[in-house]
């Protein structure tokens, strides 16, 4: 009798874990799922930015080396 009663305790401790663990977790990975899109939209933002530093000085050792302007 004593081992049934433990038992039912344990497997109810492991059904209320699992089903905690089931609510949290979606919620947290969709934090980090926003704080990584959010990262990443952030890099591009700086790739772009750089790629458009880079072609404006491009652009301008062109001009100076006499280059005609095709603006």
């Amino acid at each position: 009798m004593m081992r049934c009663c433990s038992g039912k305790r344990v497997w109810t401790g492991l059904g209320v874990l699992v089903a905690g663990l089931l609510v949290v977790d979606p919620r947290a990975v969709e934090g980090d799922r926003a704080a990584e899109i959010a990262r990443l939209r952030r890099e591009i933002q700086q790739l772009k930015a750089q790629a458009s530093d880079v072609s404006l000085a491009a652009a301008g050792e062109d001009r100076a080396a006499g280059a005609p302007s095709v603006i």
